[in-house]
């Protein structure tokens, strides 16, 4: 049927796209609240297989983009605040809560995901960015609080330096308050990554 053809061409979206057109898919399917949750319930009734694909296109899609106060149905009468343009982030979370927990083919979580990811947003001021990037990272977070406490298999950091990284010093606090403890394990493995750099530039003289 229609929602069948609809999920099979999200899938190759996913699986050939770029990072351009999973923005734009992105924007897409965001800007109707009703074609929206349609496209989710749809995907998540493939149980597996479901759950892979609405988490790519949560990683992929979703945490980099923003509702849309201009031409959303999803905020009406919602007083104009960072956390209402993340609604479909919580959607996702609350239709499928498990997809917090689960690795992506990089062994990446989408927490990793939510504190890496640059913002796109339009009409929107840096001050604003910073404030939606807070909301997005701290709704995956409450959904699954240990991912803050896992490295990043990609940059070998902790979700509250990745954060730092992109200057979301917010975030980045707020995760780091879940395991203060992190703060002495970063600083060791950064000396120990270095120590291992020596040795391997002493074995190569």
């Amino acid at each position: 049927d229609g929602k069948h053809i609809f999920v099979q061409a999200t899938a190759f979206v996913i699986k050939y796209g770029t990072q351009i057109d999973w923005d734009r898919f992105g924007k897409q399917i965001i800007k109707k609240k009703s074609i929206f949750s349609a496209l989710t319930e749809a995907i998540i009734s493939d149980d597996v297989d479901g759950k892979r694909l609405l988490r790519d296109i949560l990683n992929k899609c979703l945490l980099r983009n923003f509702i849309s106060y201009n031409n959303s149905d999803w905020i009406k009468g919602l007083k104009f605040e960072p956390r209402n343009a993340t609604l479909h982030v919580r959607k996702v979370l609350e239709l499928c809560p498990s997809v917090a927990r689960m690795v992506d083919k990089d062994k990446r979580l989408p927490l990793h995901h939510a504190v890496a990811s640059s913002v796109h947003s339009y009409n929107a001021s840096h001050y604003n960015k910073v404030l939606l990037h807070y909301e997005v990272v701290m709704k995956v977070f409450n959904a699954y609080k240990p991912a803050a406490s896992i490295r990043d298999p990609i940059t070998k950091l902790y979700p509250f330096q990745l954060a730092a990284s992109n200057r979301n010093y917010k975030a980045s606090f707020s995760l780091l308050l879940e395991n203060p403890n992190l703060v002495s394990s970063a600083i060791n493995g950064t000396k120990g990554r270095g120590r291992k750099r020596k040795r391997m530039r002493k074995s190569s003289a």
